[in-house]
This record gives structure tokens, sequence and C-alpha cells, in this order.
């Protein structure tokens, strides 16, 4: 008998999301499995062998991989376009997305946004629980009140009841994880108790702006993000934390292929930091000779029209540079999924042999 599969798909925040149910179900002494594509704070791995009876499951859309589980229950997160190279529209990989929950046997839960289970236009035969911060959301997210990277969140459900739990994790995509959570922990008949302290206990998932100590006076951030929704969460999460402090960005693109699809939405979500520094792109499986060259003075020169300072740089002079554009009390972001975070470790690296003991 196989173990009952609990999925997270969705475009962005799976990893975040399962990470967050399993430390829900660690509090109800469930220990589920899991396997996630990153690391969780709290067990420092992307994998875990429990002894409860569920097995919790990141779902990813890149290659269609997650059409070979057959899960009992779903949560998707979103439904937006980042695989260009795969999907050609946002139709198709909705019409993956109903491939995927074809697998569910009827009656299983879904856990989706008001938006994604309209855009699905899936039939009855599965259960379906919405969450948002929208008045038609079954599970709604009324208010959360945030102070210094920690926020109470107050949910409510169409019949009245009403829940509360203090989150650690910033930012508002955290707080549209944790809804899918408590909406599909809700429906498992977990106690809100136990829901409560699973979502206290959450601490994230690592390159997920995660606090790295590089520069004195600079709050150094490294964050995982390769899609212009991330960026603009990410560089939202910083203002939320650091509301009253200059925040630089600096980028990576992943993949050529991405960046070009994706230019604009780059440039807009970039340009709501301060100042940017952008990196060569990373780049795997793909032919680069097929693209322009200056894609990402491209992407720059789309900055700068936005009125942002933008410097492009690589590495090397990264580690020499950036220190010079940052002032004491300044926060940097260093986003992408490639290598990016190697520059942090450069510039500590670097810094220290600068500085006399």
């Amino acid at each position: 008998e196989r173990m009952p599969t609990i999925a997270v798909a969705g475009t962005h925040g799976k990893t975040s999301t399962t990470a967050c149910l399993f430390s829900v179900f660690q509090s109800a002494d469930r220990d589920p499995s899991m396997i996630v594509g990153g690391e969780v704070v709290q067990i420092q791995a992307g994998w875990h062998q429990g002894t409860g009876t569920e097995f919790l499951v990141e779902a990813c859309e890149f290659d269609k991989a997650f059409l070979d589980l057959k899960p009992k229950a779903a949560i998707i997160t979103n439904v937006d376009l980042d695989h260009p190279e795969i999907y050609k529209d946002l139709e198709s990989v909705r019409h993956t997305f109903r491939e995927f929950l074809a697998n569910l046997e009827d009656g299983s839960w879904v856990v989706c946004p008001v938006e994604v289970k309209e855009a699905l236009k899936v039939d009855d035969r599965l259960r379906w629980r919405t969450f948002g911060v929208e008045n038609n959301a079954d599970l709604q997210l009324k208010e959360s009140d945030s102070v210094a990277g920690s926020s109470k969140v107050l949910w409510r459900w169409t019949d009245g009841r009403e829940f509360t739990a203090t989150l650690h994790v910033p930012g508002a995509h955290t707080r549209s994880n944790a809804s899918a959570v408590v909406a599909m922990s809700e429906v498992l008949n977990l106690s809100f108790e136990d829901i409560a302290r699973g979502l206290e206990s959450y601490r994230g998932v690592c390159r997920r702006f995660e606090k790295r100590e590089v520069l004195p006076g600079i709050e150094w951030i490294e964050d995982y993000a390769h899609h212009p929704e991330e960026v603009r969460a990410t560089v939202e999460t910083a203002r939320e934390v650091y509301p009253n402090q200059r925040i630089h960005a600096l980028f990576q693109p992943h993949q050529a292929t991405r960046l070009s699809a994706f230019r604009k939405g780059f440039a807009e979500e970039l340009s709501r930091a301060d100042q940017v520094t952008l990196l060569p792109i990373f780049s795997v499986r793909e032919e680069l000779d097929q693209f322009p060259r200056d894609l990402v003075d491209q992407l720059a020169a789309a900055i700068r029209q936005m009125g942002k300072e933008c410097q492009v740089t690589d590495f090397e002079n990264a580690v020499s540079e950036l220190p010079k554009h940052l002032q004491s009390g300044d926060v940097l972001i260093s986003i992408g999924a490639g290598n990016v975070y190697q520059v942090g470790n450069l510039v500590r690296e670097n810094q220290r042999s600068q500085v006399t003991p």
C-alpha cells in the first residue's frame, strides 16, 4: 500500500509551502515523510523519512515531472508561466495542471487560490478549498500585522470561524503560502492548536530571504528568486522588514530563455529596489548563441529608463565594486537561482583580507 501523498504544486512557493505544511504536521505529532527541492531550515535538509503515514512532496511542473504522482490531496499555490522553454503560453501551463488534477481520485481535496480554481475550470468530482485575501475565498486572510519580520495573521472561514497565528518568516507570499497550509490542515482535521504551533515554529527555507553575515553594517540577504513574480516578492519583503533603508539588488539572470521572455517584468520588479547591479546570465541546457549578446545590457537600459541606477559587472569586479556602492545601514538582496550566492562568500573573504586584526 502506497503512502498517502499530499502534493504541493504551483509555479512559486512550492518548497516553502511544503516545508510549512511539514512544520504543522510535526506539531501534530504526525511525523510525515517529506521531499522538497530546497533545504528546510528546521531540519537542514531537503528530505525527511518520517515514522508517520503521510508523504509530503513538492510537485514540480518542470518537464511535467509531477504527472507521475497520484496524490490523495493537493495544494496548488499559483499558476504562472515560468518555464518558457517548455510551455509556450499560460494556457499550456494550465493544461498540464489539469492533467495533474486528473490523477487525483474523485472526492480528493484540492486547495488553491480563487483565481486558480476559476482558471482551471475543473469539474466537481474533486472537493475544493480556496484561499486568498478576496471576499469570495473559502478561507480569507483578513488581516496581518507585521513587526520586524514577524506577522500576526487572522483568517476567517465562510462559516464565520476565525483563526490567528504568528509567522516568523516575513513577506506577503509567506502569508499566502501559510493560508494554503491552514486550508489543507483544516480539511485534514488537524486541530487549530497544532496548526498555530506549526506555523509559529516554521523557520523557512535556505536561500529564501536568508540573512547572511557578509559586510559589517549591511543587511545581506540571499534569495533564490528567478522569475519576475519572485523578484517582486523578495523586494517587497525587504521593504516590509526594512521600511526605512536603502535597498540594493544584485541580480544574476537564470537562463537566457527566461530573461528574453520576461525582460520587461524583470526590469519593472528590479526597479522597485533603489539601486541594481546585474551579473552575467547563469545558463544551463541552452544554446547561448541563439540569443542577443547584449541581453543583460538591454535589461540594464530598461532599469535605467525607470529612473534607477544600474551597473553591469561580473563576479570578480562585483567583489571589489559592490562595497563601494553600499553604505552602513543598507540592505543588499542577492537574487538568483544560479551561483550568485558565491559573491557574498567572496566579498566576506575579500573583506577579511583587507581588515587588519
